[in-house]
């Protein structure tokens, strides 16, 4: 499954690398993304082989990175997963992050065999909520104070999808 490469119709995903460093950097640096997509440290060096507790990969459109996506195996005992996506603001409201979402949930349902993907959301990211919507998610609940942004505790919320779905 090593290095992972999943095409759709306008994007591909792939591993990222450290010569992503610049191009990941103006994504997750942009103010509007912040403020948005409270983000864990995205690794720019990922383990090779398998098996894996994430994969970590960009999002290249017309091959220019314009985002980033990760699957993060949160239990190999019960098959759960959880995706987290993100875009340039330049690249919003074009379809490509539900493009990207849906090829997430692929990876973890179909290639890895996984049960249940997830993917928390802040509260008053519409859009996000919206896309995991769009791709067969559903919604599962709030979670008070869950996400920290800029010293500030946010609720999120919560949409899965089982392998069962057909989402």
């Amino acid at each position: 499954m090593f290095p992972v490469r999943l095409v759709g119709r306008r994007v591909t995903l792939r591993e990222v690398t450290t010569a992503d460093a610049e191009a990941v950097g103006r994504v997750l640096g942009h103010p509007l993304v912040a403020e948005r997509f409270p983000c864990e440290e995205t690794p720019l060096r990922v383990p090779v082989g398998e098996p894996r507790a994430a994969y970590h990969l960009v999002v290249e459109k017309d091959a220019e990175v314009v985002g980033g996506g990760a699957l993060r195996i949160t239990s190999t005992t019960h098959g759960r997963g959880e995706i987290c996506y993100v875009l340039h603001p330049d690249w919003w409201g074009q379809g490509l992050a539900t493009e990207t979402a849906r090829l997430l949930v692929d990876l973890g349902l179909r290639d890895l065999g996984l049960h249940r993907i997830e993917a928390t959301v802040d509260d008053d990211n519409g859009g996000a909520q919206r896309v995991c919507e769009k791709i067969g998610m559903r919604y599962e609940g709030r979670t008070r104070g869950y996400l920290q942004v800029g010293g500030v505790w946010r609720d999120s919320v919560r949409f899965a999808t089982l392998a069962g779905d057909g989402g």
